[in-house]
């Protein structure tokens, strides 16, 4: 692991964890782990299948694939501490690390991003996995070569994301093909973040991929 001497930070770093219907450890259980594109879509996709008794917790901040902290947050929330088992794990974490001034080399990232889907795959020996990929950027104060620059580097995780999903039998759920070159359908709001139809849409894809993974008929965010 990266030592924290070395590794970047930004000039906020932040983490929110919601746990739907805490006091219930045998309900059905999904967790969604990733970035404020996770924290967004988390709510749409929570209230489609709090309905059907399928609980979707939620691990979400600015921690990057590489980071110790990241670990100790991974460990927290899928160890015996928490205490629950989850049936289904959404992993979104690539974003962070290629804006916000934080550009991170990308094999820091990849041997971050296996030791993490390693860790997880330790703690939750029977959760089915859900890799997906990250979201484009629109920035609009950006000049052409720092905003290509940047979504580049985003490119580069995506197709390792895609490689490693397919050379190690999980499912893929690709984010960046549903929304990337969108932007008149799904407009984004401050150059990262989706408005209404953005998230409506990043939810109806990720529901769908948790219905697969649990076996069951697609239910949408309609």
């Amino acid at each position: 692991m990266v030592s924290t001497e070395v590794f970047p930070r930004e000039g906020a770093e932040w983490t929110n964890i919601w746990i739907t219907e805490a006091l219930y450890y045998d309900r059905t259980r999904v967790a969604c782990i990733g970035d404020s594109i996770t924290f967004n879509y988390r709510p749409i996709v929570g209230n489609i299948f709090y309905p059907q008794n399928i609980m979707i917790d939620m691990l979400a901040g600015s921690r990057m694939c590489g980071d110790p902290a990241f670990y100790k947050e991974l460990e927290m929330f899928f160890g015996p501490a928490s205490g629950y088992k989850y049936d289904v794990i959404h992993f979104n974490n690539g974003l962070h690390g290629c804006c916000n001034n934080t550009q991170l080399d990308l094999d820091i990232y990849v041997k971050g991003y296996k030791e993490c889907i390693e860790l997880i795959r330790r703690l939750q020996p029977e959760a089915k996995i859900i890799l997906a990929t990250s979201t484009h950027m629109t920035f609009e104060d950006h000049t052409p070569e720092l905003l290509k620059k940047k979504n580049d580097m985003v490119i580069e995780r995506n197709e390792f994301v895609r490689r490693y999903a397919e050379e190690n039998g999980y499912m893929l759920n690709d984010l960046y093909k549903i929304v990337a070159g969108h932007n008149d359908e799904y407009p984004q709001v401050d150059g990262v973040h989706f408005g209404e139809e953005g998230k409506k849409v990043l939810a109806d894809a990720v529901v769908d991929m948790v219905n697969k993974a649990l076996g069951r008929e697609n239910v949408s965010a309609e």
